[in-house]
């Protein structure tokens, strides 16, 4: 006979756990409306629903005052969050943005986003709603012109490829005879051909001295069927370019401007010292190093960064280093990663804890004893895109972090080897930008010699193989 067991009623948590925050509201942001708890002891009508207009949310602000509110938490996906939190910064609260698998972590029942609003305000009152990540105001200005930048330079991408696209119509095939159609004879082709000019000789005779395409060729590549309709949407696509450079041009004086407003008001992050700092080590003899010695030159400038400015020395004034010493970053990714992070990686304890937060770290998920999933999680944060673009740059450098890319390639395949690429750029990054070059020089020079150690026992596992003997002799310097 199977025995029955009563099912016993389950405590409930918040009998046993601390209030925190005891004047602590909650917010479910909407995109029509948003939804607002306060706790139910301050007032009859605890939970009310306001409008997403500057007034409307002027009177959430004064509502949730009147009570003496001190901290509330948003939850919010989008970006409806952004003008409710700027009001409410602006009026003294306390605010903290909550991601919204954080807040549905624990199973609940919801009805309606008001009933979101009160769970939001029950969590955030006892401390369990942990904070996304803000940079401070003045990053987050820059941040909001970077990322502009980066989607007016992605329509300068869009406009060159639809006017390839006009000129193989036209059979022009400009393309392959020059390696860049946006440089000084692609253009200058190009709008000769607008102003009218047809003569594949004549249009030749664009042709600057550094291309390596002779003349002969730049003329055949020239020779196509110019035809009326065809020359009209390509006049309207380098119109459309053109207007994209001179906003490009303005936004870069607008960069310029926010870099030296920063550069006045926040002084360099202190370095600091680490607990178990290991005693600098010597750059590694074979090989160039992960991070460059400091009298090293600096890096070519990028064809997207601006000649006008010399953004390189605003990116050592603001870090009291240069983190373009780092194999793979260059000075358009480091401001990247400085208007998206800050300067201040303070909030990160470890280096562990920060490749975490940007994704680059696996998500074990373990049950039993047992991980049934090794997988990084989806979704990265904005930073995390750009570390993954210093670890294309450097997969086939001759460096330490290069013959990891080919090592952990030929183990994994080339989607995890950037991954795992790219985490230890965000660790050199941040052990550069926190503890200064000489913390960083340990760890080079173990990656150094852990490369170094793989090609030895290559070299072993190879003569085994062919059943001879190697001897080592040192070579003649």
């Amino acid at each position: 006979m199977a025995s029955f067991r009563q099912r016993r009623r389950l405590p409930d948590i918040t009998e046993a756990m601390t209030i925190t925050n005891p004047l602590a509201a909650g917010i479910d942001v909407g995109s029509r409306f948003h939804a607002v708890a306060i706790p139910p002891h301050l007032a009859a009508e605890s939970c009310r629903t306001f409008g997403c207009t500057t007034p409307d949310l002027q009177e959430l602000a004064a509502w949730i005052h009147q009570y003496g509110i001190t901290t509330v938490a948003l939850e919010s996906t989008g970006n409806y969050w952004v003008q409710p939190l700027r009001i409410l910064e602006a009026a003294g609260f306390h605010v903290i943005l909550v991601h919204p698998a954080y807040a549905r972590q624990a199973k609940r029942t919801k009805y309606s986003d008001l009933d979101d609003s009160v769970w939001l305000q029950l969590m955030h009152s006892y401390g369990l709603l942990p904070a996304s990540f803000q940079p401070p105001a003045l990053f987050i200005r820059l941040r909001c012109l970077w990322r502009h930048r980066d989607r007016l330079i992605a329509e300068q991408g869009r406009c060159l490829q639809q006017m390839q696209d006009a000129l193989e119509l036209m059979n022009v095939q400009l393309h392959k005879v020059l390696s860049d159609i946006a440089g000084l004879t692609g253009l200058a082709i190009i709008r000769a051909i607008v102003a009218g000019e047809r003569d594949p000789a004549h249009l030749a005779k664009s042709r600057d001295w550094r291309v390596k395409c002779s003349s002969e060729d730049l003329i055949k590549a020239l020779t196509g069927d110019y035809r009326e309709e065809e020359v009209f949407i390509l006049a309207q696509r380098l119109a459309r370019y053109d207007f994209t450079q001179q906003q490009l041009t303005e936004l870069d004086a607008q960069i310029e401007r926010r870099l030296a407003a920063l550069q006045a008001l926040c002084p360099p992050p202190p370095v600091c010292v680490p607990s178990a700092s290991p005693a600098p080590a010597a750059l590694p003899t074979t090989g160039k190093p992960n991070v460059a010695p400091p009298l090293t030159p600096r890096k070519s400038r990028s064809k997207q960064e601006p000649t006008a400015y010399d953004w390189h020395a605003r990116v050592v004034a603001l870090c009291g280093i240069d983190l373009t010493r780092i194999c793979g970053l260059s000075v358009l990714l480091v401001l990247a990663l400085i208007a998206e992070l800050g300067v201040d990686l303070s909030p990160w304890a470890s280096a562990q804890q920060f490749t975490a937060w940007l994704g680059l770290a696996p998500d074990h998920r373990v049950t039993g004893g047992k991980v049934i999933k090794r997988q990084t999680r989806r979704g990265k944060p904005h930073a995390a895109h750009f570390f993954f673009l210093a670890a294309l740059a450097v997969a086939k450098s001759h460096t330490p972090l290069g013959e990891f890319y080919r090592y952990q390639k030929a183990r994994m395949g080339p989607r995890k080897a950037l991954t795992a690429t790219a985490r230890k750029i965000a660790i050199l990054y941040y052990h550069l930008l926190k503890y200064g070059p000489a913390f960083v020089e340990e760890g080079q020079r173990r990656l150094a010699e852990n490369a170094e150690g793989r090609k030895r026992r290559r070299l072993q596992r190879l003569a085994a193989e062919l059943g001879v003997q190697i001897v080592e002799r040192p070579c003649a310097a």
